[in-house]
């Protein structure tokens, strides 16, 4: 996808805005958190109703808001004090990829039941289970070329708030997709990228009808969080 990476990043932004929102009201009992309720519920009110003016005074009462609040100035000046320190100590700063959190599925099931956490298929032969996860945050790449898919219907069965879902089939299986999500981006085989606001996309595949053929059903809900799913 060419913005394969954007919407992980807005994933992460929300987590620390909900972060700041969780330390503003219990710490400085801000009424800022009434306007940031506020532009949340005009910005969802202008995207339901396909409402652009609506939808830009909820962002702006949102921007306003979230630059009053006493903990994301704070968090600011931090960030101000400890690009200071590592100059001043001539570090490197780090990358966005040394910030960004990684954690490998190396067990023996195909994905790991973790509330965050980014996880790959095994690179080498490994025996299909049937994937069922839920988690807050999570990055999923699976690779089915790896494995063989038994002669029955198979379930990747996906629920997320936040992150993206990479499914690499191979050719000889037939995909039934299910993917909803409020804000994301659909990539499934050759169809054009479709953008999904508060939506959901069902898409099928098939390569045979006999009932020898596997068939694979992938189902993904997210609040935030891209689908990619491609024949290799």
């Amino acid at each position: 996808m060419s913005k394969e990476n954007q919407t992980n990043r807005y994933s992460l932004l929300l987590i620390g805005f909900i972060a700041l929102l969780a330390a503003e009201t219990l710490l400085f009992e801000n009424g800022s958190i009434v306007v940031v309720i506020v532009g949340f519920v005009l910005i969802y009110m202008g995207m339901r109703r396909d409402n652009r003016v609506i939808f830009w005074i909820g962002l702006v009462l949102l921007f306003l808001s979230v630059f009053s609040m006493v903990t994301t100035r704070l968090v600011l000046f931090g960030i101000v004090l400890y690009i200071l320190y590592k100059v001043w100590k001539k570090e490197p700063l780090p990358s966005w990829e040394q910030l960004y959190l990684s954690d490998d599925a190396t067990e023996s099931s195909v994905l790991q039941q973790r509330m965050f956490s980014t996880q790959i298929t095994s690179t080498e032969p490994y025996a299909w289970k049937d994937v069922h996860i839920q988690s807050v945050f999570g990055e999923y790449d699976l690779d089915l070329t790896n494995t063989i898919l038994p002669k029955e219907t198979c379930f990747i069965s996906i629920r997320k708030v936040l992150g993206k879902t990479t499914v690499l089939v191979p050719y000889g299986v037939n995909v039934r997709v299910y993917y909803s999500t409020i804000v994301g981006e659909a990539c499934l085989f050759d169809e054009p990228v479709k953008r999904l606001w508060n939506q959901s996309y069902m898409t099928e595949d098939r390569i045979q009808s006999d009932t020898q053929t596997p068939e694979l059903i992938i189902t993904v809900a997210s609040w935030l969080g891209d689908l990619e799913v491609l024949r290799k």
